[in-house]
């Protein structure tokens, strides 16, 4: 449901200090500059860090993945499709494009 101004008079408005754009303005730039801060902190936390020679971790974890070795029989498989899509290729360009049409019923 939306929300609907209620009336107020002038004399109410007039109680208060109104507020201006400037006092949203002034705590948006202090909670930026804080933000600004403690990043350029992180960040030189982590480049002295690198500069000693240490472990370079941003909080993140990574398992070490072992590498699987490729067994002949599979480069073989590889290398054989391989093989058999290039023929195809080469066989459909060296007819022109121009397929036989099926046998007529």
């Amino acid at each position: 449901m939306p929300h609907e101004p209620s009336p107020v008079s002038s004399a109410d408005q007039s109680r208060g200090e109104p507020r201006s754009n400037t006092d949203d303005l002034d705590t948006f730039w202090k909670a930026i500059s804080l933000q600004a801060e403690a990043r350029a902190a992180r960040f030189r936390a982590i480049s002295e860090e690198a500069g000693k020679g240490g472990p370079h971790t941003t909080g993140i974890r990574l398992e070490k993945r072992t590498r699987v070795s490729l067994t002949p029989s599979f480069n073989l498989v590889v290398a054989l499709a391989l093989g058999i899509v290039a023929y195809a290729c080469i066989t459909f360009l060296m007819i022109g494009g121009r397929l036989p049409l099926p046998l007529p019923t």
